[in-house]
């Protein structure tokens, strides 16, 4: 449910509210994000442009994760990229080097 409620913030460009309920779904509600949460505010930030932002999130949910089961959340990040021009960026040239 709460996926749900922050992919529609996502898709409605509102990165703050999203981000919002993922605290208080920690904190509050004492929920457990799993990676398909993760993954949903990762493509929230790739559509608003917030690369930087997905990149941390990816890294900490991949330390924290210590695997990713599914390839969703990497074409996520493959998407942002190429959406926002930054396919030429270091970082991506080094993502995809390290998940192929």
């Amino acid at each position: 449910m709460c996926s749900a409620v922050i992919d529609a913030c996502g898709k409605r460009g509102d990165i703050g509210m999203a981000e919002k309920l993922l605290q208080e779904m920690q904190q509050d509600a004492k929920l457990q994000p799993d990676v398909f949460t993760y993954t949903v505010l990762m493509d929230a930030y790739g559509k608003a442009g917030e690369l930087k932002k997905m990149w941390n999130l990816f890294g900490d949910v991949k330390k924290t994760k210590r695997q990713l089961q599914s390839v969703v959340p990497y074409s996520v990040v493959i998407k942002a990229c190429m959406k926002n021009g930054a396919v030429d960026d270091g970082t991506y040239t080094s993502f995809i080097f390290t998940f192929f």
